[in-house]
């Protein structure tokens, strides 16, 4: 009950509700119409009204309307995906701190050595500071 107590008070989201829902079913009702999933063609002898006639009459039939359907199908199934990625993609990322020095380089050749080693292992000369 608290849904309908909520939409009570406002005129406008009752009103979207009901236009949300009208368009909702014209829509699935116009779509019904289409059965784009029906079409074929038939490869042999005889002319048949539905698809279900000519399985039912064991006549060699191409699908075409199955083809479509599973192509459109594809295509809204590729592009949820993508309008999810790329709203993924729209979240800032914690930058990484730049790693510590580990290594520093000779004076006296210029190779990099661990910043902890007292003696260059190229050139052996001492490294004091």
């Amino acid at each position: 009950m608290k849904p309908l107590a909520a939409l009570r008070g406002y005129n406008i989201s009752f009103e979207i509700f009901h236009l949300y829902c009208y368009y909702e079913y014209t829509i699935k009702y116009k779509i019904e119409l289409l059965h784009i999933s029906n079409l074929f063609i038939t490869l042999g002898d005889g002319s048949f009204n539905t698809l279900a006639e000519a399985k039912e009459a064991g006549a060699a039939t191409l699908n075409y309307g199955l083809f479509i359907n599973n192509v459109i199908d594809f295509l809204i199934v590729a592009f949820s995906i993508f309008i999810v990625i790329k709203q993924i993609n729209r979240i800032p990322r914690k930058k990484e701190e730049p790693a510590p020095v580990q290594t520093k380089s000779c004076k006296y050749c210029f190779s990099e050595i661990h910043i902890d080693a007292s003696k260059c292992p190229h050139c052996t000369s001492s490294l004091s500071e």
